[in-house]
This record gives structure tokens, C-alpha cells and sequence, in this order.
């Protein structure tokens, strides 16, 4: 998919040997270091289609939203992690890096707290 999607290739299989939620976690992670360095050698005419793509963010938290689950900060805060950035809302990450994700997960999860949605609205439309 993200070899089709963004074109970086990182010589790996998609799928890890052993089929459990923190072995794809493991695989996703490996690759991902590969994929950052990758992007770092696109040039400024390549990043004009991730606009076209940013806005599957918020199909996805919504669809999290809708399972019962919480959504730590992806490109900012989210309603789970206090608003809007204009309020003030802080970015919440669900681990502070790639070695407290596999940390973490490993032992069942432990993941960061969220302090839920904060007194302001957390959109931007003007309140009725």
C-alpha cells in the first residue's frame, strides 16, 4: 500500500512472519524509520499530493470515534486531547517515541492519559 501510495519501497515484507498485534506493531515500526528517510529526499513538487491525502485523518478518527475508542494527536491535538489549538489544546502523542510504542505494547499497552475534550468546542464553527 504505502509502496503503491507514496512510491518508497522499503524491501520489506508487509506482513510480519508471525501474525500478532505486536509483531505487525514491530514490522510497522522498522519500516517506518526507512519511510522517514525516504521522504526526507522528496522534493517540494512530490508533497503536493499528501494534501490531497491529509484529509483520510479525519475519516479515520472519526471511524475510531464511532468503534468507542480515543485518538491521540496525529498532526496536532485532537477532541480527545482538549480541542482546537487555538484553545490551547496540548499534542498528545500515545507514546513519546518508537521505543515506548514497543515498550508499551508489549506489555498489554500504556499508552499517554487524554484529558478528553476541555471546556471549549472542539470545531471551529460558531456556536448557534
Amino acid at each position: 500500500m504505502v509502496r503503491r501510495d507514496v512510491g518508497i519501497d522499503v524491501g520489506a515484507p508487509p506482513r510480519p512472519t508471525e501474525e500478532k498485534r505486536l509483531a505487525f506493531i514491530r514490522r510497522y515500526a522498522d519500516d517506518s524509520g526507512d519511510r522517514l528517510a525516504a521522504l526526507g529526499t522528496k522534493d517540494a513538487a512530490w508533497w503536493p499530493r499528501r494534501s490531497h491525502t491529509a484529509h483520510h485523518r479525519a475519516e479515520q478518527t472519526t471511524l475510531l470515534r464511532l468503534l468507542g475508542r480515543q485518538v491521540w494527536s496525529v498532526y496536532g491535538p485532537s477532541a480527545d486531547t482538549g480541542g482546537l489549538p487555538a484553545n490551547a489544546a496540548p499534542t498528545i502523542y500515545a507514546y513519546a517515541d518508537v521505543a515506548a510504542l514497543l515498550e508499551g505494547e508489549a506489555r498489554g499497552g500504556a499508552k499517554a492519559p487524554l484529558p478528553g475534550p476541555g471546556r471549549h468546542a472542539s470545531t471551529e464553527r460558531p456556536e448557534r
